[in-house]
């Protein structure tokens, strides 16, 4: 009995594990990619960085898109509290509106190259999507805290959280 349980719990911390790694890198990207909007150096080495930041950006976007589905379905299978559902909706949902800013935003850029549209327009573009990402981090935050909630309410240990919020 005493094993089952541990491996319950054990299971239960793996995927919040899992999900803070996944949120954190597509968060992580998103900033990356923000920073060519509110780069105060040099056109040139933005433009050199350009490449690398959209790169990484696909691939960790995709990655999230891909690892949020199955975390998803790990988590409405081993945690019951409706915070954690309401916490899980909000996030994947304001995760895909504001990746949908972002791959929108950099075709604005090449759209700004070619002319199409303006510095200005583009800036307000990044401003919203640098909202839409600043919010990330505390959902992402509140949803493992309601996770940890959940395993501390079922009468296991009191666990810390390295989370700020």
């Amino acid at each position: 009995m005493y094993l089952a349980k541990q491996r319950r719990l054990d299971q239960k911390y793996a995927i919040i594990n899992d999900l803070t790694k996944a949120g954190g890198e597509t968060i992580a990207a998103g900033d990356d990619v923000l920073t060519l909007f509110f780069w105060k150096g040099s056109r040139k080495l933005r433009a050199e960085q350009e490449a690398e930041k959209r790169k990484y950006w696909q691939q960790s976007s995709r990655a999230w898109r891909i690892s949020s589905g199955s975390l998803a379905a790990k988590i409405n299978a081993n945690f019951n509290s409706q915070e954690v559902k309401n916490a899980l909706t909000q996030l994947t949902l304001n995760r895909k509106y504001a990746g949908n800013q972002i791959t929108n935003l950099l075709e604005d850029l090449d759209k700004f190259k070619d002319k199409v549209l303006t510095e200005a327009r583009i800036q307000e573009n990044a401003n919203a999507a640098l909202t839409l990402f600043n919010d990330l981090w505390p959902q992402l935050g509140q949803l493992t805290e309601a996770m940890v909630r959940e395993i501390r309410d079922e009468g296991n240990p009191n666990p810390v959280s390295s989370w700020p919020w």
